[in-house]
């Protein structure tokens, strides 16, 4: 058995049932970052082959992307 197939850590394959997995990317500071945005983006871009496609066939769906409500800004409006 190759060494990414053993129990090391907190991993333990036989807790393998599926193929399925996610991304967590967050602001642990909760200050704005575009940066953050542009990590997530991308994250969801390379999980085309998990069907998060838009309709033009070459971005992410935004499937599972989360941000914070500006809930401050959208009162004031």
């Amino acid at each position: 058995m190759d060494r990414d197939r053993r129990s090391h850590g907190l991993y333990d394959p036989r807790d393998e049932r599926d193929s399925c997995g996610f991304g967590l990317i967050a602001q642990l500071d909760d200050r704005p970052a575009r940066a953050l945005v542009d990590q997530a983006l991308k994250a969801l871009t390379r999980m085309t082959h998990r069907g998060g496609v838009a309709a033009d066939g070459r971005s992410g769906d935004g499937c599972g992307l989360l941000l914070k409500r500006p809930d401050a800004f959208l009162h004031a409006l």
